[in-house]
């Protein structure tokens, strides 16, 4: 398996431990198998490779999905799955850079080569107070009396390459 980040999100080597798991980054790591890569141009990896690419809280910080897109699609075996979770609507965090927002519409067309299994909404951090998570501070935003720095909701697009 591959995950898109895993270095900084949380890894997915220990949620799927039946995978060879390699992490996808641009940086390497002294604690993952790492392939150091920018996956909106992963040329170093060879096309038709993984069973199964997993990205979480990750394509908010690409600069242009719609290649990493491609490219995953590209690696992605015949048969292979791929999930892909990430923000419709969550604080600024720049970590580096904050690009982007995301509906389940989007990601299925960010994906259309792959056969949708599933796309929606994921509610389960919905207002819950997690401002300031990051040890940098640079996902802090000013509390309004409505708590609408509050309003977590993260999307998610579960695909198959045919």
């Amino acid at each position: 398996m591959l995950e898109i980040g895993g270095s900084i999100s949380s890894n997915a080597q220990k949620q799927f431990p039946e995978f060879d798991y390699y992490n996808c980054d641009l940086i390497d790591s002294d604690s993952l198998p790492t392939i150091v890569s920018d996956i909106t141009d992963a040329s170093n990896i060879e096309s038709s490779y993984f069973d199964f690419i997993f990205s979480n809280n990750t394509f908010e910080h690409i600069n242009r999905p719609w290649l990493a897109a491609q490219e995953i699609c590209r690696i992605l075996k015949l048969g292979g799955i791929c999930y892909i979770s990430t923000v419709f609507s969550w604080r600024y965090h720049p970590v580096p850079i904050d690009y982007w927002r995301y509906s389940p519409d989007c990601l299925t067309f960010l994906f259309n080569s792959l056969e949708k299994i599933d796309a929606n909404f994921n509610s389960f951090y919905r207002r819950k107070d997690i401002k300031g998570f990051w040890p940098n501070k640079l996902d802090e935003c000013p509390v309004d009396d409505l708590g609408g720095w509050r309003e977590n909701w993260v999307v998610y697009f579960a695909g198959k390459k045919n």
